[in-house]
């Protein structure tokens, strides 16, 4: 009888622990959705290709053909998901990101061809401006305390880009004699995400978040400026896009 209730005791136990921390982890499961605010630096690589003259002939480099375009703008990134309990204290989840920040930037002087002219009475510039960044993620959580989890994010990413090439009246690239020239294009970049953050329970329903974030667009290429004869001089180029992003916001869990 004794070993009995000693059992009975034991069983109770554990099943109230199981309980107890399946309530623990019920809080962070189910779907979410939340926003998230914080600052987003982008670096816009600019690598010239190619170069040519008026007439259609190719120049070779005269200075470094590549410039790296910077900026930071504010980010605000929406988010929805689900998170799943794997473990005791291991969490999984996926989460859709939608993020709009208006990063923009000007190079003055187009890389590899300054150098072959005489001095400027205007400049050329390259003016790259990304603004949507949206991306598709999965996410390992591990619960620190029951109200407490660290996570790793990673993957894929999507960026709009942005090029415009304005040719004032200078006396680089194109010719003074006739009105500015101007070439703009845009495309959409597919690339990855990757991040680290830390996540605390406020209440049972809103939990906030600290997270950092690197993403890498790969490269597209843009063209720069037609050659136009007796007119301007022509370029083309491929564009690398990263961005870091530091946010905090908060989830509503239903």
């Amino acid at each position: 009888m004794k070993y009995s209730t000693k059992a009975g005791l034991v069983l109770a136990v554990s099943l109230l622990g199981t309980s107890v921390a399946q309530a623990e982890t019920n809080r962070w499961t189910g779907w979410q959705a939340g926003l998230s605010i914080g600052n987003n630096h982008s670096t816009t690589e600019w690598q010239t290709t190619d170069y040519v003259s008026p007439n259609f002939n190719a120049l070779p480099f005269f200075s470094s053909a590549s410039a790296d375009l910077t900026d930071d703008a504010l980010l605000i990134d929406g988010f929805a998901g689900y998170t799943w309990a794997i473990a005791p204290q291991l969490l999984a989840g996926v989460e859709v990101h939608a993020g709009h920040a208006n990063n923009k930037n000007t190079q003055y002087v187009i890389p590899g061809a300054f150098e072959s002219f005489p001095s400027a009475t205007g400049y050329s510039s390259i003016e790259a401006e990304t603004s949507w960044n949206d991306s598709i993620r999965g996410r390992l959580g591990y619960l620190l305390t029951p109200s407490l989890q660290v996570y790793a994010t990673a993957g894929v990413a999507m960026a709009d880009i942005e090029i415009n090439v304005i040719c004032p009246r200078d006396t680089n690239i194109c010719n003074p004699g006739f009105p500015a020239v101007g070439s703009k294009s845009s495309d959409s970049a597919f690339g990855y995400v990757t991040g680290l953050g830390i996540e605390v329970a406020i209440t049972d329903k809103l939990t906030g978040r600290i997270e950092y974030a690197y993403s890498d667009f790969g490269t597209v290429s843009f063209s720069g400026l037609p050659a136009i004869p007796g007119r301007t001089f022509g370029f083309n180029g491929d564009v690398d896009l990263t961005t870091q992003a530091l946010t905090a916001g908060a989830a509503y869990h239903f």
